[in-house]
């Protein structure tokens, strides 16, 4: 077996490991297995990332997501995520941009809408809000809470003051 071959049996070996421990919710072993690593591929910085969120280190998460940016700058997840470390933060603009990039690089991110949806609903930002949820409804017009959440608005622009 060549060199190239062991490692690529390793580093594979290293993902599946970090999947199954993220999997199980191990979230501190993903962490101290990649620190072992100096060379993570963009998944195992993803798990990386992630793993750190759930232990709410997000400052951590927050660089993580931005280093696997910097590699893949199209990866939706990767800017919603970024938004939701940004919220965790008290960073609201910058989440709200964060979340905003993660709608124009996947139209079709409906928790994206939902988190962006949220930020303009507690900062009564109603006309933003209603158009965010119109978009959910759009793209998914099975969504219960997308629909109540905008009839709600809708309800409140309306009763007299």
């Amino acid at each position: 077996m060549t060199y190239t071959q062991v490692q690529l049996i390793s580093e594979r070996t290293l993902m599946s490991t970090m999947e199954q421990l993220f999997t199980d919710a191990k979230y501190d072993q993903v962490i101290d297995l990649a620190s072992n690593h100096a060379k993570l591929s963009l998944k195992e910085r993803e798990l990386l990332a992630l793993s750190h969120f759930q232990t709410q280190n997000f400052e951590k998460a927050l660089e993580i997501f931005e280093d696997a940016l910097k590699i893949e700058p199209t990866r939706a997840l990767n800017h919603y995520h970024l938004g939701l470390c940004y919220l965790e933060l008290n960073n609201t603009q910058e989440a709200v941009i964060a979340l905003k990039k993660s709608i124009q690089t996947d139209p079709l991110l409906q928790k994206a809408y939902y988190a962006l949806g949220s930020i303009y609903v507690n900062y009564n930002l109603q006309q933003e809000a209603v158009q965010i949820w119109r978009e959910i409804i759009l793209i998914n017009p099975f969504t219960d809470s997308a629909r109540k959440a905008y009839d709600q608005i809708v309800q409140n622009q309306i009763k007299p003051q």
